[in-house]
């Protein structure tokens, strides 16, 4: 998916941001991150670094959250510029924690 994003202090250009991926749910997060995550950044930057990317946002429910903190764990955080989240509420405590569990 790609996304012409508003430019930061740059006249009348266009900056594209892709997101690699929607709810990636049917995928281990390690291998969302190694088979399609980081591929896509390094093509993506290859062709021009100002190009932004954005992680898959796993589905918003709590099994997404903690999916979320797995790809993190998984390097996700390393290979994208922005973190994409779906946030649909199905256990409004839970989804507003941590994985720790504290807010």
């Amino acid at each position: 998916m790609a996304r012409h994003c508003p430019p930061r202090g740059a006249a009348g250009a266009r900056l594209f941001c892709y997101e690699v991926l929607n709810e990636p749910m049917a995928l281990q997060p390690r291998a969302y991150v190694e088979q399609y995550l980081r591929p896509a950044y390094e093509v993506i930057k290859g062709i021009n670094p100002a190009y932004q990317v954005a992680a898959a946002a796993p589905t918003g429910t709590s099994d997404g959250r903690l999916y979320f903190y797995q790809m993190s764990e998984a390097g996700a955080d390393r290979w994208c510029d922005y973190r994409a989240a779906h946030l649909y509420l199905d256990n409004p405590r839970s989804t507003s924690r941590g994985p720790t569990g504290r807010s």
